[in-house]
């Protein structure tokens, strides 16, 4: 008897895949390699001086400690910024763009590090290229607030699910929860509105609920453990700002007037609707290929082949008078 996809899911990603590791570790080299010549050929543009600019310029003044940089809602995205023009010193424009070339290599090699753990390598490798090449914005080739929090929650969704399936001792399943949080406490701090996405230690909990029906007191603790090191990272990044003198200025952002576009009010409002969006379109997705499968079951189906078997039967005399 087939057995339910669910349940060949979680044991694949609890360490009973028949992945072979170097297989796995082949094809994320591969992943990385690919991505990396993908994105480098978009990185000879001329500058665009709205976008590009104002975050080159923010990460400029950061890296500098500059007393006119203007703490917010993409703190953490620009540190990351900062940070690599301290560690490639003066390169120009190209080494500048090589950061962003970085980043979104590790997103897609974490990505398909994730994804290979559930599905096959191959498949897993074509369908991670092809949503990098679909999903990769050239409209900003440098490090910012729309790759860096990306990356961050591709990693802390990896961790957590690791930490609800993977066959390991209790410890290990803890600290990789503890991670999750952490990553997905420092993608808020990189792009505030990402704050609903503490929601996601969630689901897995609820989808065992409701279809696997196994270690369900379990998976609640581990996603417990995720949401305490979220709250425990982003309490640790207000302390550093606080320290440094400048949380008052940061939490200034939550107080825009109502009208502006970037304000706390509308940026979470855009992000619902987003969302909202986004599920739509996954939904339909689902239904969708739920009737695509249903629909080939039964033609498939033995009674299905019987048909067709009779149906040639009789097509094939007829062909040959």
């Amino acid at each position: 008897m087939d057995r339910p996809l669910s349940e060949v899911l979680i044991d694949n990603a609890s360490g009973r895949s028949t992945n072979p590791l170097a297989v796995r570790l082949w094809g994320g080299l591969l992943i990385l390699l690919a991505t990396s010549a993908y994105c480098v050929v978009w990185i000879w543009q001329g500058l665009d001086i709205t976008d590009e600019g104002f975050n080159a310029t923010r990460h400029l003044l950061i890296s500098n400690s500059s007393p006119h940089y203007q703490y917010g809602m993409i703190w953490f995205s620009d540190w990351v910024g900062g940070v690599w023009l301290k560690l490639i010193g003066d390169p120009g424009l190209i080494g500048v763009r090589l950061g962003w070339v970085l980043v979104h290599a590790i997103t897609t090699l974490v990505a398909y590090w994730v994804i290979s753990a559930f599905f096959q390598p191959l498949p897993s490798f074509l369908a991670t290229a092809a949503t990098a090449i679909m999903v990769i914005y050239h409209g900003t080739l440098i490090i910012s607030y729309n790759n860096v929090p990306a990356l961050l929650m591709v990693g802390a969704c990896g961790l957590i699910l690791a930490s609800q399936y993977a066959q390991r001792a209790m410890p290990w399943r803890l600290i990789a929860a503890i991670a999750a949080g952490i990553l997905l406490g420092l993608s808020v701090m990189g792009r505030f509105p990402n704050v609903l996405a503490v929601a996601l230690p969630l689901i897995p909990p609820l989808v065992q609920s409701c279809i696997a029906r196994r270690r369900i007191a379990l998976s609640w603790l581990v996603a417990a453990a995720t949401a305490v090191s979220i709250a425990v990272a982003l309490v640790l990044c207000l302390a550093c700002l606080h320290a440094a003198g400048r949380l008052e200025e940061y939490m200034g952002v939550f107080f825009v007037a109502r009208g502006e576009s970037h304000g706390l009010k509308a940026l979470l409002l855009g992000y619902i609707k987003d969302a909202a969006g986004a599920l739509e379109h996954v939904l339909a997705l689902v239904f969708w290929l739920a009737v695509l499968a249903v629909a080939i079951r039964a033609a498939f189906s033995r009674a299905g082949l019987k048909k067709a078997a009779k149906v040639g039967g009789a097509i094939q005399p007829s062909r040959l008078t």
